[in-house]
C-alpha cells in the first residue's frame, strides 16, 4: 500500500473526539496525551488524519460509543472519573478540524514519514504499542495500522487501507497548528 504524502498550508488536519475533550482543546490547546495503556502506533501525541474527514468522523463516533476516561486530560480540566462516567452516556462525536498554519517552519521539525506498509513502519509501531524507546520526533506521519489489531509481531501489522494519520509530539509541532473549525457530527 503506498499513501499520498501532500502537507501544505491548504491541507485540513482532523482529528476525531467527544464533547467532553472539545472546550478543552479549543480553549487551552493541545496536551499530548501520555497514556496509561500503550496502544498508540506512533507513541504518546495528538492524533489526526491529512485531508480525511470521514476517517475523523469514523474514530469520532467509535469514541463516543466507546467513551475512555483519559486521566491526564482530566486532571488538566479539574474533572474526575467520575464526572466523566456521568456524562459518558450523552457524548457526542465531534470532529476538530486544523490547519498548519507555519508550513515551512513545521517541515524544518524533526519528523519522520512513512509512505509505504514497510518493514521499518511496522517496526516502528511495533516499537511504539511495546512501551519501548520513545522516539524523539515532533511529528510522524503514516498508514494506520491493523484497523485496531493490537499484535506486537511485525510481520501481522498491515496498513489499513486508504487511512492516514499525523500525529505532533511537541509543543514545537502544536505551535504550528492551529484550529479552523468545530464539527458536530
Amino acid at each position: 500500500m503506498q499513501l499520498e504524502f501532500n502537507l501544505d498550508s491548504k491541507s485540513v488536519l482532523y482529528h476525531g473526539t467527544i464533547d467532553f475533550y472539545v472546550e478543552h482543546i479549543v480553549n487551552k490547546g493541545i496536551s499530548i496525551v501520555n497514556r496509561e495503556i500503550v496502544d498508540s502506533d506512533f507513541g504518546n501525541g495528538f492524533y489526526m488524519t491529512v485531508d480525511n474527514f470521514n476517517q475523523a468522523k469514523e474514530w469520532a463516533e467509535y469514541t463516543a460509543r466507546h467513551p475512555r476516561p483519559i486521566k491526564q486530560l482530566l486532571c488538566e480540566m479539574n474533572k474526575s472519573v467520575d464526572d466523566f462516567l456521568e456524562q459518558r452516556m450523552r457524548m457526542k462525536p465531534i470532529v476538530i478540524a486544523f490547519r498548519i498554519n507555519d508550513i515551512l517552519c513545521f517541515e524544518r521539525l524533526n519528523k519522520q514519514i512513512y509512505t509505504v506498509d514497510s518493514l521499518r513502519w511496522k517496526e516502528f509501531v511495533v516499537e511504539n504499542r511495546s512501551g519501548g524507546t520513545i522516539h524523539l520526533y515532533d511529528w510522524v506521519y503514516g498508514p494506520v495500522a491493523d484497523g485496531g489489531i493490537q499484535s506486537l509481531y511485525p510481520s501481522e501489522i498491515k496498513a489499513y487501507n486508504g487511512y492516514n494519520q499525523l500525529s505532533v509530539h511537541t509543543k514545537e509541532a502544536i505551535n504550528c497548528i492551529e484550529i479552523l473549525e468545530v464539527i458536530e457530527c
